[in-house]
């Protein structure tokens, strides 16, 4: 909804565009960076007063920003919804993983279903929005979105289980989260930068990151735990998400720029939003059988072939004209639909229960960095000439995923794992 309310808020608060994108850039290296500590504080003092905070907050920080009179207020709420998500989703998904038993695949593939539905219903739902109430609409329709979530949250999540030992490692999450959003917001403006500007970033990224681990290196509370990665099957599925979400982020964001080459105005807008369609509701509708599928047969398989069918579908897209886009992103749909459910599960499955949320939360950040990278190769190689050659990246891509997954241990009962 915030990207189709940009061009009114620009408007409305007399700023260029490229000012209002950073409400966009800046929620998604928020979420990117902070999930790792969100899924923390659930494991360190519960999750249930954690869930219902977070999504108090998230309703405030909405009214707040249908309130700013300008552009600084609104990104701050904007911050301050990030903060709120940012603790959210780890800790939902680390419920699924201390409530939900042998079915985890299909409970996961089911968040994943409907996290699609959501995304494709909120660029309809906010042009309508925007153009019947205008972009402050944009967000007070989390009102009532908020307050339902609070009303069922508080009737069905259970008191807390068992919490992580120790305390909470402040000075840890504080250096993580700044670490991840440099990393995050580098790997925006790599594009833009010069060449010894990149070269200084990337210096300080690399300092920064070994005196963090230094510093976490034996502590009982670290905010980070590396020996999770020496876990196959957490640091398999790490990597399948990374490489996955770069494959769907540069397929998603380069579909409409080749499209806008071949038709004008209206009709590449609405062939990109037709294709895109496809890619999305193939998902979506494929997302609870490749659950069942993960519930059945082990988390393996299903990541595996449905990296492998996404893959297919990029090379189709790779050499095929844009008028034949159509039953190509259906196909990568359909492996992004049979990959979806298993693969998350897998990954909170592969560490204890306690810690479960900073397992969902880092989880979360792979994915979002895999993201940000396909949003960089679509900048970088997109075009007349490159277009084809993006493709075959994210082709390739998806083949990694693919071959990442095969990683995954798959072991008899895993999917009811303790």
């Amino acid at each position: 909804m915030i990207a189709i309310a940009l061009p009114d808020i620009v408007q409305a608060l007399r700023v260029d565009l490229v000012s209002a994108t950073w409400l966009i850039t800046l929620y998604l290296i928020a979420m990117a960076a902070l999930q790792p500590v969100g899924g923390k504080l659930g494991d360190t003092y519960g999750r249930r007063r954690l869930l219902l905070g977070s999504l108090a907050w998230f309703g405030a920080a909405s009214l707040g920003a249908a309130l700013a009179s300008g552009l600084e207020w609104l990104i701050a709420f904007r911050l301050l919804q990030a903060l709120a998500g940012a603790v959210m989703f780890p800790n939902a998904g680390a419920l699924v993983r201390a409530e939900v038993g042998e079915r985890r695949g299909s409970a996961y593939a089911l968040i994943a279903a409907a996290t699609g539905t959501g995304a494709a219903a909120g660029p309809v739902l906010g042009g309508v929005l925007v153009a019947s109430f205008g972009w402050q609409a944009t967000f007070l329709v989390n009102l009532p979105l908020v307050g339902l979530a609070l009303v069922l949250a508080h009737r069905s999540i259970p008191a807390d289980g068992p919490r992580a030992p120790g305390r909470f490692d402040a000075v840890g999450a504080v250096w993580l989260s700044a670490l991840l959003g440099l990393g995050a917001w580098t790997l925006g403006r790599l594009r833009s930068e010069t060449a010894a500007m990149t070269a200084a970033l990337v210096s300080i990224l690399v300092v920064a990151a070994v005196a963090f681990a230094r510093f976490e290196r034996g502590r009982t509370d670290a905010i980070i735990r590396p020996d999770l990665f020496r876990d196959r099957t957490f640091a398999a599925a790490n990597g399948a998400i990374a490489l996955g979400n770069l494959a769907m982020y540069g397929t998603m964001l380069a579909v409409p720029i080749v499209l806008a080459g071949s038709a004008d105005g209206a009709g590449a807008a609405l062939g990109s939003g037709l294709a895109l369609s496809a890619l999305f509701v193939t998902s979506v509708a494929l997302s609870p059988l490749g659950g069942r599928y993960a519930d059945r047969v082990g988390r393996r398989w299903p990541a595996v072939t449905g990296y492998a069918i996404f893959a297919a579908g990029s090379l189709a897209l790779a050499v095929a004209p844009p008028a034949a886009f159509l039953p190509a992103l259906m196909l990568s749909g359909v492996g992004l639909g049979l990959s979806a459910g298993g693969l998350r599960a897998a990954a909170v499955e592969s560490v204890d229960r306690v810690r479960a949320g900073l397992a969902s939360g880092i989880f979360s950040t792979s994915r979002y960095a895999g993201g940000i990278a396909g949003a960089l190769l679509v900048s970088l190689l997109v075009g007349d000439e490159g277009a084809g050659a993006l493709h075959a990246v994210c082709a390739a891509g998806a083949l990694g995923a693919s071959a990442c997954a095969l990683l995954l241990e798959d072991w008899p009962g895993s999917a009811a794992s303790p």
